[in-house]
């Protein structure tokens, strides 16, 4: 037993002293870890890959949401108010802001095109969705916005050249297809990825809009992530010295809100705080004294982004005057603000209004949390903006009364008429009689008559106009014009409705396509019918249910009246609506009248079922914009039949 002890000894010793020697070393708690695994954790072996295993049932939102079959195809129909999400719930997977997500679809396009927009869904409704922020843009493979399917030669999305961030792949056999997403673009918080179609997109070649029209059914059919596709996150912030450093103005700033949104001004330490999350609003700070509307106003700043996600919620404004809602004028305005320095930005291109007003106002634009100091305010004097504004209104029409004065923006006037005879006219215009106005502008600040050459000033209708150059020193211009003779007034538009489905009016029911005409109310209270010369306004539910009609030029913009029906009603001249109507209820001129509200004031008409024709006057107070009527308190089921429009002088 002894000896077995003594050789299990040396065995040990010998085993010890071969370590030593050979340079090896037996195995210990110090042993340097094992060689990491060259495994890409996001690759079908690794820990991190993702994929789904199942059906994926997207949830439909949007005023006219797809409808969703039993085969798993959305159905969509254009609209920008149309879309649907996934919840990351729903296919188990797991945010990682470096994935790149690959979607496998399959897609068939009616026509013409199928483009949808990828976006970040916020709050709690289904509607609720953001824009992507950081290095994202418009246009093919900039991570924003997918062309799905084929698409014409030369414009494709599949490849990844130079400029473009995501790729894909199509194939037109099986009507499949994939398209990437890169996460970073989604906040930290996201629980979805959401995608709206994009009814605006064009390719940037000067075709204009490919997909106002489209119909096309669309399913996704597989996601996945994809290893190294996405940068990594920029660093955070080093620091913000630079920020409390900053000396804040406490006077002449504030702030305004929209929705739920909540701004605030510390007027103990001037800082002004900004938080989007529920609304809109902004802040605004006093124009300096003597501004006016030829100047620049210089805003000295100090702004930091204290937001959720630094990487894609930048603070974006739009910028304003007045009350906070009116845009400047100015080519850039909408400015993001410098975050990591004391910055200046300046805003141009005040109206009388704006000037008037006082007020440089800054609207939020996107969702952000920022912490604001104004350090300083001031006037950059600019030259004397050239007085262009024609003289309108002064057309001599039969029994009409001569008008004594004009005024706009950029002066104001008085007018003296004589006839054929030099004699002063005192009465109305006479039938055949010719007239010449004698007029004389006054310029109002900031504008000059300077550059304007001799006898080129523009009267609307004259047929000659006679005056000296204007001069740099001169306050006032005097004009003589010459008109033609007086004739009655003709309608200066007799419309009837033609239906037309050229654009994707036809798919939208607020709209009659190319009429100038809207629904201001929701498709369970009010709804139109369309006739072969006509069109009919229907009440379901409620009283007061308004609709729109343009006349002027388009101020709300092509996108909210999409016609190109534009009655050329000039400011200052007083107009009546005719409609051809029957049925029954009423039909009012809303509280709101004409643009900038004329008389008369809600005046209210009742229908019946003999056609005939309701006038309504105003005169018209700006370039554009709309007349609103109502049902008045129509009885629910009430249908108002329209079968003309005539807009005339009077």
């Amino acid at each position: 037993m002894m000896k077995k002890k003594v050789w299990l000894v040396l065995l040990a010793a010998v085993l010890v002293f071969g370590f030593a020697v050979f340079g090896c070393s037996s195995p210990s708690d110090d042993e340097p870890p094992a060689p990491p695994s060259t495994t890409d954790p996001n690759t079908p072996d690794g820990p991190q890959h993702f994929e789904t295993t199942g059906p994926i049932v997207p949830v439909v939102w949007g005023e006219y949401p797809p409808v969703l079959g039993e085969d798993g195809f959305l159905s969509i129909t254009a609209s920008s108010s149309t879309g649907f999400k996934i919840n990351f719930a729903d296919i188990g997977y797991t945010l990682n802001r470096e994935d790149s997500l690959v979607f496998t679809y399959q897609v068939t396009v009616t026509t013409p095109v199928a483009i949808i927009t990828a976006k970040n869904p916020s709050g709690t409704g289904n509607n609720t969705f953001n824009e992507f922020g950081g290095d994202s843009d418009w246009g093919i493979g900039k991570g924003r916005e997918y062309v799905l399917g084929n698409i014409p030669t030369g414009k494709s999305v599949y490849e990844a050249t130079e400029g473009r961030k995501v790729a894909g792949t199509w194939d037109a056999a099986t009507n499949t297809g994939t398209f990437e997403v890169l996460m970073k673009y989604l906040s930290s918080s996201a629980t979805a990825i959401g995608f709206q179609h994009n009814v605006w997109a064009d390719f940037n070649d000067g075709t204009g809009k490919v997909a106002e029209g489209s119909v096309y059914k669309l399913k996704i059919t597989k996601i996945e992530n994809k290893a190294g596709e996405a940068p990594p996150p920029p660093p955070p912030p080093t620091g913000s010295e630079w920020f409390d450093n900053a000396v804040a103005l406490k006077t002449g700033i504030g702030t305004y809100s929209g929705g739920n949104a909540t701004h605030a001004l510390d007027e103990d330490t001037g800082i002004i705080t900004l938080d989007t999350t529920g609304g809109s609003g902004g802040f605004w700070v006093s124009l300096p004294a003597g501004f006016t509307v030829a100047d620049t106003v210089s805003i000295q700043y100090a702004c930091l982004n204290v937001s959720d996600d630094l990487e894609t919620q930048e603070v974006k404004f739009i910028k304003k005057q007045g009350s906070g809602w009116t845009d400047v004028g100015d080519a850039s305005k909408y400015p993001t603000f410098n975050t990591t320095e004391v910055s200046t930005v300046t805003v141009t291109g005040f109206n009388a209004a704006g000037v008037t007003a006082g007020k440089a106002s800054f609207q939020t634009n996107g969702t952000f949390k920022a912490k604001l100091k104004i350090i300083s305010v001031t006037r950059i004097p600019g030259a004397d903006i050239k007085i262009t504004t024609a003289v309108p209104g002064l057309k001599p029409i039969t029994g009409g009364t001569p008008k004594t004065t004009v005024d706009n923006e950029q002066y104001s006037g008085t007018v003296a008429w004589k006839d054929s005879s030099n004699a002063d006219v005192t009465g109305n215009f006479v039938q055949g009689g010719v007239y010449t106005a004698t007029i004389v502008l006054t310029k109002k600040t900031s504008y000059t008559f300077d550059g304007i050459d001799a006898n080129t000033f523009p009267v609307t209708d004259a047929t000659t106009v006679t005056h000296v150059a204007g001069t740099a020193a001169a306050t006032t211009l005097s004009i003589t014009a010459a008109f033609p003779a007086a004739t009655v007034a003709n309608p200066v538009v007799v419309w009837k409705p033609t239906i037309t489905a050229t654009t994707d009016i036809a798919t939208r029911p607020e709209y009659i396509a190319n009429t100038g005409i809207k629904r201001d109310a929701t498709d369970t209270e009010l709804v139109f019918g369309v006739l072969a010369d006509g069109f009919t306004v229907k009440v379901l539910s409620g009283t007061y249910k308004q609709f729109c009609v343009q006349v002027g030029t388009d101020a709300g913009g092509s996108n909210y009246y999409y016609t190109a029906w534009t009655p050329p009603c000039a400011a200052g001249t007083d107009y009546t609506v005719t409609f051809m109507v029957s049925g029954s209820g009423q039909l009012r001129l809303n509280g709101n009248g004409a643009p900038s509200g004329s008389d008369p004031w809600a005046k209210t008409v009742s229908v019946t079922s003999t056609p005939t024709e309701v006038t309504y006057s105003w005169t018209q107070s700006t370039t554009g914009g709309n007349l609103k009527f109502d049902t008045g308190d129509s009885a629910v089921n009430t249908v108002i039949t329209i079968t003309g429009i005539k807009i005339t002088t009077p």
